[in-house]
């Protein structure tokens, strides 16, 4: 007959099951470049998409000037929220394949680029743009979603407001600039590469890294696969704390709601 220590050990199995659910989860996104869509990634944009926000704000306020004139007459008119969350979501992504900085001013930048020449679409195009955008959201694969609505805004003639190479990268070196500077979230490094030359990679800051290991820790530790218990079930004092045995377990309530 199963014992109490075998409903321990039961239980201790469920937490670490599900520590390791969580993790190959996560690093399943992180392999595909889609570290924005973990649990961490989506703590640290909305942690500081406001402050992100507020800088893009006043870069969009600025005069003219020969470093940020560039980016500045690209964002003007953009919503600032919508353009701190596309730089964060780039970034965020971008960091956990180790990515330089070029590559990530890139993607940031056609991010950005990708929500300009959408609004000028919809603004010309009113409610049919608004119903293809619905059935593009419906897709998971944000690449994919990507190529359907440019070969879309291209049937459409929308390529004049497409933006040129220099014109992405210049918008997004410069949010990137901004999300270091309001954050600290990310750093710039250089780094030789095999082919020895030196390429300056984005990479959280050890502090970030830090505060996502602690997270995921915490977060992993939250979530057991739950299995039946293998004796009687623990009984209720009250609405909470029955049925598992071991304080392993966060206390669960008497009736299961969301």
């Amino acid at each position: 007959m199963p014992t109490l220590e075998d409903q321990m050990r039961l239980e201790h199995e469920m937490v670490q099951a599900g520590i390791d659910r969580y993790n190959a989860a996560a690093e399943k996104l992180r392999s595909k470049g889609q570290g924005s869509k973990t649990t961490y990634g989506r703590t640290i944009v909305a942690g500081v998409v406001a402050q992100v926000s507020e800088a893009v704000a006043e870069l969009q306020k600025k005069s003219a000037s020969t470093r940020n004139c560039v980016a500045r007459k690209k964002l003007q008119g953009m919503d600032a929220e919508q353009v701190a969350y596309l730089a964060l979501l780039a970034v965020v992504d971008s960091v956990s394949l180790h990515a330089s900085l070029l590559k990530v001013a890139r993607t940031v930048g056609m991010f950005v680029e990708d929500q300009y020449r959408l609004e000028q679409w919809v603004k010309e195009e009113g409610e049919f743009a608004k119903n293809v955008l619905r059935v593009a959201n419906e897709k998971n694969l944000r690449s994919h979603k990507r190529r359907g609505l440019n070969h879309k805004l291209t049937l459409d003639g929308q390529d004049a407001t497409k933006w040129s190479n220099e014109e992405r990268l210049f918008v997004g070196i410069r949010l990137i600039d901004v999300i270091i500077v309001e954050t600290g979230l990310v750093r710039l490094q250089q780094m030789r590469t095999s082919k020895n030359k030196v390429t300056t990679f984005v990479e959280a800051t050890p502090e970030t890294l830090d505060w996502i290991k602690k997270l995921n820790e915490y977060q992993s530790s939250r979530r057991p696969r739950y299995a039946p218990c293998i004796i009687p079930p623990k009984d209720w004092e009250g609405v909470w704390g029955g049925g598992y045995y071991d304080k392993i377990i966060n206390a669960l309530p008497l009736v299961r709601t969301h």
